[in-house]
């Protein structure tokens, strides 16, 4: 009697953790999944916005210089901009865009 009450708990035991494994990682995948459902949403939405907002414009600089003039991000959450308008970067500055 006693061996088969030991043998009950290690199954039950042994039950829990494999359903405590399976959830943990059906959690994961929900989780990738919703990423990759928002990474595809973003992308509908901004060749949406690439419909009706201006593009990047290229254009020679004379003087080796890489420019900005009024750079914005238009994203669906709304516009970023430079805390400068227009900036400058010369050849072999380093700069760092947070």
């Amino acid at each position: 009697n006693g061996a088969v009450h030991e043998v009950e708990i290690a199954l039950a035991l042994s039950v829990s953790i494999v359903l405590i494994v399976i959830y943990a990682f059906l959690l994961d995948w929900r989780a990738t999944l919703m990423r990759v459902a928002d990474f595809r949403i973003a992308l509908t939405e901004t060749d949406t916005l690439h419909g009706t907002e201006k593009r990047i414009q290229f254009g020679e600089n004379a003087n080796g210089r890489l420019t900005f003039d009024k750079l914005q991000v238009s994203s669906p959450e709304g516009c970023t901009k430079l805390a400068q308008t227009d900036v400058e970067i010369h050849s072999g500055e380093r700069v760092m865009i947070t």
